[in-house]
């Protein structure tokens, strides 16, 4: 019994210890390289168990066209889950904060260094709408997505360490930045490769344990895929938020969010073409095209609108409490879809239009329009230029980008003649 006990227990505890670890490795990182760039290894390392799972996913679909709706699920529930709970769960932490010690808050401001990780979401997340207008992801698509998060890293190696702060550091970075800076780097490597390695081997368990109980519990299995697998996957981002936010500095829990948003939007799905074609290939149906039903684009169309209104709400460098209730307000009720869809269909009086082609319902058969998604997705779209427009800071985001870029890829000035 102890050793069962065991079994189900390890895999959290190496969760959150991993967790730790590297997110002390990434503050201390930050003195010798960038912030932008410490935090894009940061999110790299938590999302790659996120990663394993899509890839999973993606090379059984190409094995059987049955699993292919599992493929976008689960992508779209892991940038939906990034957008709708984590970064509002930021600002809502740095508001509570600020109650508590009696100041006024209603905007969480982001530092003009911030504007890298902005422009590098705006990208990807325009480019997203190319997918549904075409129905497929290709070879191409990957070529092009690996291609924007090579130049957003590039762009994040270049701009200069952070300098040191007066605010106080937690006690364990603290105490890694008082040694030498030699020692410093091999703590830090350290950190992270223990880390590392400890979300490898723990997040899958952990993962396969929930799921294991879920489906005791009798919880579909696209649901499982969709929301409860990604939030699994990313539990090691939530837990370096929340520490983020405890210790006071909700703007470093905001670039991680958006710093893992940007991977999951340019990284992970950049992989799934690939992964397909050579499962395809292996299979004897060479496919560099990934193709999607009805159903599948509009799961893509939500998760880039809800995308959009997120990029558009933060190009401000600025992000607003209507701002946080929408996100995580929205999410929230397209997860309701499965129970109003089918009441919505058989008691509403009128016949109410809607765009993509229903979908059988898992246990009936009976054809479902996806009212809740397709009235989320456009709510998304209504309001991105009201975000856009609202603030008196508006487009600080490209800004602050073009002042980066020319402070540190200008032409040099020729040094003074002796």
């Amino acid at each position: 019994m102890a050793v069962k006990w065991y079994a189900t227990l390890w895999p959290a505890s190496g969760v959150l210890s991993a967790t730790f670890l590297i997110a002390w490795a990434t503050e201390v990182l930050s003195f010798f390289l960038s912030r932008g760039l410490a935090f894009a290894v940061l999110a790299l390392l938590q999302v790659l168990p996120e990663f394993a799972v899509e890839a999973v996913l993606t090379r059984n679909a190409a094995f059987d066209a049955s699993q292919l709706k599992f493929v976008t699920a689960n992508f779209t529930g892991a940038n939906r889950l990034i957008v709708g709970l984590f970064i509002p769960l930021v600002y809502f932490m740095a508001w509570s904060r600020a109650r508590k010690r009696g100041q006024r808050f209603s905007a969480l401001e982001l530092p003009a260094e911030s504007s890298v990780e902005v422009v590098a979401l705006v990208i990807p997340t325009l480019y997203s709408f190319t997918f549904v207008m075409r129905g497929n992801l290709s070879i191409l698509d990957a070529v092009l997505l690996f291609s924007i998060y090579a130049g957003y890293l590039y762009i994040a190696y270049k701009l200069p360490p952070q300098e040191e702060h007066h605010e106080e550091l937690p006690l364990v970075p603290r105490t890694i930045r008082q040694q030498s800076p030699t020692l410093q780097k091999w703590i830090i490597f350290a950190f992270f490769l223990v880390g590392g390695a400890l979300l490898l081997v723990s997040v899958e368990p952990f993962v396969h344990n929930t799921i294991g109980l879920g489906e005791l519990l009798g919880i579909p299995g696209y649901f499982l895929l969709q929301w409860l697998a990604p939030f699994l996957s990313e539990f090691p981002e939530l837990i370096t938020i929340l520490y983020w936010g405890r210790t006071g500095r909700a703007q470093l829990g905001l670039t991680n969010a958006i710093s893992s948003k940007v991977n999951q939007w340019t990284l992970l799905i950049a992989m799934i073409p690939v992964v397909y074609a050579f499962s395809t290939w292996q299979n004897g149906q060479f496919s560099l095209a990934i193709h999607f039903s009805e159903a599948q684009r509009l799961e893509i169309l939500l998760t880039a609108a809800q995308g959009l209104f997120a990029a558009a709400a933060l190009v401000n460098l600025s992000f607003h409490r209507w701002e946080a209730f929408t996100l995580l307000g929205l999410w929230a009720f397209q997860l309701l879809d499965p129970v109003i869809d089918p009441l919505i269909l058989r008691h509403s009086p009128w016949t109410i239009p809607y765009i993509f082609a229903p979908e059988p319902h898992e246990v009936t058969g009976e054809l479902i329009p996806h009212y809740v998604r397709e009235w989320t997705t456009w709510a998304f779209l209504a309001l991105t230029p009201v975000a856009l427009l609202l603030p008196k800071n508006r487009w600080a985001a490209f800004r602050g980008f073009g002042h980066i870029m020319r402070a540190n890829f200008g032409r040099k000035k020729p040094a003074p003649a002796a």
